[in-house]
């Protein structure tokens, strides 16, 4: 196989979209007057929506194995057994951002690690980073 093409079909705004992709044009590029800025906020909060999803995968066979969330709180990634979802993890916390990490209050942690640790889960806040 030489080329592949993939398509956006049953959408709305799927020949503008095809369209654009195929141009590698960037949204406001694509739809003009109709779009008021690029998405990088978005893209962003799909990322640490993401890691976020990752940082889970990591957690939930430490407690199936008795790690207490106390335990865990002090746990950097470098602490954890190898496994594929510890890959996906730190793949995706390799990616830049372009707008910043919620964590409880609006705070960045300036820290390697969130406070809170993986109990921070719940409250949104990301874990083992350092990045953010």
């Amino acid at each position: 196989m030489a080329h592949t093409r993939i398509v956006l079909d049953d959408h709305f705004a799927s020949d503008t979209i095809n369209e654009g992709v195929a141009a590698r044009a960037g949204f406001v590029e694509s739809f003009g007057d109709q779009a008021q800025n690029e998405l990088e906020e978005l893209r962003a909060l799909f990322l640490r929506k993401a890691v976020l999803a990752g940082q889970d995968l990591v957690a939930r066979p430490l407690r199936s194995v008795g790690h207490t969330l106390e335990q865990l709180a002090g746990m950097t990634l470098g602490d954890t057994p190898p496994a594929p979802e510890l890959d996906r993890l730190r793949d995706r916390r390799g990616r830049p951002l372009t707008a910043p990490c919620p964590t409880p209050g609006g705070r960045r942690p300036g820290r390697a690690r969130c406070p809170g640790g993986v109990a921070a889960v719940a409250a949104g806040c990301s874990l083992w980073t350092s990045a953010w």
